[in-house]
């Protein structure tokens, strides 16, 4: 599901939505056994990274726009350490897609099983405010 375009609070509704659908049943939960996280700590998480997603999707795979994207797991000790190694695992012009975020007892690691895809919306603006910035600073250096 394409949340792109929904404000930062949307985004947070659609995936506390979408995270109690699957607390219920999750295919790859004897695959990958997850502890589910209580709201707090799912919003603390998303906290972090809300404005770099732009999909949830139902499976660990997903077609966008005719390409494929398989998802990955990232662990981290902390919150922190999650989603910042999420954050620097991105590139400028990408999104990240989620499937699931959990807590691994095994490892006692917070989760997030995610992918990252090009993003043509995010490199337009990009691009536009580089232009914008470089008109306003030759004009400050008149």
């Amino acid at each position: 599901m394409d949340i792109s375009n929904l404000s930062r609070e949307q985004k947070k509704e659609k995936i506390l939505e979408d995270h109690s659908k699957k607390k219920a049943v999750t295919i790859s939960s004897t695959l990958f056994p997850k502890e589910k996280l209580e709201d707090k700590e799912i919003l603390d998480i998303l906290d972090k990274i809300i404005d770099e997603i732009g999909y949830i999707t139902d499976a660990p795979n997903i077609m966008i726009d005719g390409s494929s994207h398989q998802s990955k797991t990232i662990v981290g000790g902390t919150i922190n350490e999650l989603t910042n190694f999420v954050l620097k695992s991105l590139n400028q012009d990408e999104s990240i897609g989620i499937y699931q975020i959990g807590f691994d007892k095994q490892i006692n690691k917070y989760s997030i099983r995610l992918f990252f895809y090009p993003d043509i919306g995010r490199k337009v603006r990009r691009i536009r405010e580089n232009k914008i910035d470089s008109i306003l600073n030759d004009k400050s250096n008149i």
